[in-house]
């Protein structure tokens, strides 16, 4: 299976996922105005992209670049692909792996493994090119992208923002509402097998984000298996895991008092595409595919649990 590189753009009580953390587009050095106004998405899944307007101590508007402490974020998560790619040159590299939900890369319709090849203009063969063209866009301004869909070329229009203060709490507003992903992926209880996301079969399915290392995991994997136990029938409950095989096993081993089926995200495709940097995340999906809600920590799941069996009840 081909590896990548993930780099790009661009928690509670809950534990950190030892992953090294994605990276917003610098801002510029440039002294910080008083900002009027700034962008920030209307509502769940829906982005606003408008000039900010920036004055000076008299309250007279002044046209000025991104302040210092603000945080460009369009949402876009890009790396460098390791094996040559179909339709473009042997070292052009740079392909889209995930579009935040909620974010103005989501809303642009880019899609998982575009190639993008120009970025404001200048040329890309790597992320850091990305990087130096999304670097001259300015907050409430766009920055164009061409890409390469299957070879064909497309021109797309991201919309740049201010980074979100807490992204937790933009994440938890925005998946409610957006679509879910499609994913099959190895199953490791039962033994063998695969888990999908067509296994729902019309019921309601949480996916449970854990590691045998996380704490809280501990206390909130006999929940989700006791909803398991009860409703199996209504709620798919599939506990996803991207340690190594061995490791998983050997835990699920000397725990079989946990009883959901458990997969294991070995490319981490999952992990990326439900977003998750803390653990235990917990994501609910409707019947029609549709994510209902999304949440982390103890918390989290004791609130999404509860609302698998308000759905299942009905």
């Amino acid at each position: 299976m081909k590896r990548l590189l993930l780099v790009s753009f661009l928690l509670l009580t809950a534990c950190s996922s030892p992953e090294p953390a994605t990276q917003a587009v610098p801002a510029e050095a440039t002294p910080a105005p008083t900002p009027a106004a700034k962008a920030e998405p209307k509502s769940p899944g829906v982005v606003s992209v408008e000039k900010p307007r920036w004055t000076d101590e008299d309250g007279n508007a002044v046209e000025s670049p991104t302040p210092r402490k603000a945080k460009r974020w369009n949402g876009l998560v890009t790396g460098n692909w390791k094996d040559p790619l179909p339709h473009v040159a042997p070292d052009q590299r740079c392909v889209v792996l995930h579009t935040k939900v909620g974010s103005p890369a989501r809303a642009s319709g880019l899609q998982e493994m575009d190639v993008i090849v120009t970025s404001a203009g200048k040329p890309v063969k790597n992320y850091k090119d990305y990087l130096e063209g999304a670097k001259t866009v300015e907050i409430g301004e766009s920055l164009e992208l061409e890409v390469l869909r299957d070879g064909q070329p497309l021109t797309v229009s991201v919309g740049m923002l201010e980074k979100p203060a807490n992204m937790i709490t933009f994440q938890k507003q925005a998946f409610p509402g957006s679509e879910g992903f499609e994913f099959e992926v190895p199953r490791l209880r039962p033994d063998g097998g695969t888990l999908s996301s067509a296994d729902r079969n019309g019921r309601v399915q949480i996916l449970y984000f854990w590691a045998t290392w996380c704490g809280p995991c501990r206390r909130t994997s006999p929940i989700v298996s006791k909803l398991h136990d009860e409703l199996s029938d209504k709620v798919q409950v599939i506990g996803v895991s991207s340690e190594e095989e061995a490791v998983i096993s050997k835990y699920l081993d000397s725990h079989p008092e946990y009883t959901y089926p458990v997969a294991h995200d070995d490319k981490r495709a999952l992990k990326r595409r439900y977003e998750v940097k803390k653990l235990p995340t917990i994501a609910l999906v409707g019947k029609d595919g549709s994510v209902v809600d999304w949440d982390i920590s103890i918390g989290g799941v004791n609130r999404l649990v509860a609302k698998a069996r308000e759905l299942a009840a009905e």
